[in-house]
């Protein structure tokens, strides 16, 4: 049985991790953390200048405790000045899912993943059009696909995959309708209903459709990731 002081320098370890693939090995091994731990966790937080601990948190959210975990997210997702915590937060995201959070939450993380999506830094955009998924409902999820196209083909890949599986199972009469419904401009229906056509075509043939699930960026380590050309200025549609 794992004791106290095991878990302890289990935390301690984790929050030091440089590998990915290693951070997730560990965390499967993190027992419940004990008061003592989660003190050190707030203390990270509460410090905020550990780039690679807050993003090991990060990836795995549920290590902090609920009262903060809204409020460290959100920090994460808006600190330009720690681009690889801001990766970290998406990708916790994700894995955080939204179901249990209020609305309000949730609109507000759909907001931040759309700015972030809209960004010229290719692997955080990349990944936001992959977490966004979770949090996109009948009411939002307009948003998402006005973004479309991006000047990065993975993200315009994702929009639209998330496009053709919400709407499988209605007529291309209805597809349009939805779209002209959500004020889609006709240059971007056309692309729309383009695909749909054939995403129906090969499905009716049998054939298999790749456009069933989002597509992922890899993860870089920190180590490997060259701050200076991370920029977050707001990318543009190159199409109307």
């Amino acid at each position: 049985m794992q004791s106290d002081s095991d878990t302890k320098v289990s935390i301690r370890k984790f929050l030091q991790i440089k590998d990915l693939e290693v951070l997730d090995d560990v965390y499967k091994k993190l027992g419940k953390l004990a008061q003592e731990d989660i003190a050190y966790v707030n203390k990270i937080l509460s410090q905020w200048d550990d780039q690679q601990a807050l993003a090991n948190l990060l990836f795995y959210p549920d290590l902090i405790t609920v009262n903060l975990r809204e409020e460290v997210i959100l920090r994460a997702l808006t600190d330009e000045n720690m681009p690889y915590v801001m990766l970290a937060a998406v990708v916790g995201l994700e894995t955080l899912g939204a179901k249990g959070l209020s609305a309000d939450w949730k609109e507000t993380m759909v907001d931040r993943l759309v700015e972030l999506i809209r960004s010229n830094s290719d692997v955080i955009s990349a990944r936001a059009s992959v977490t966004i998924w979770e949090y996109l409902d009948d009411n939002n999820y307009a948003k998402f696909l006005h973004l479309y196209p991006v000047k990065d083909k993975l993200v315009d890949k994702n929009i639209m995959a998330f496009t053709l599986i919400k709407f499988d199972d209605v007529t291309r009469r209805i597809f349009k309708k939805n779209l002209k419904k959500i004020s889609l401009k006709w240059r971007r229906r056309r692309r729309f209903l383009k695909r749909f056509k054939k995403f129906k075509q090969q499905k009716k043939g049998g054939d298999w459709v790749f456009m069933q699930a989002p597509l992922y960026e890899n993860l870089p380590n920190l180590k490997d990731v060259d701050q200076a050309l991370t920029c977050f200025e707001p990318g543009e549609s190159s199409a109307n």
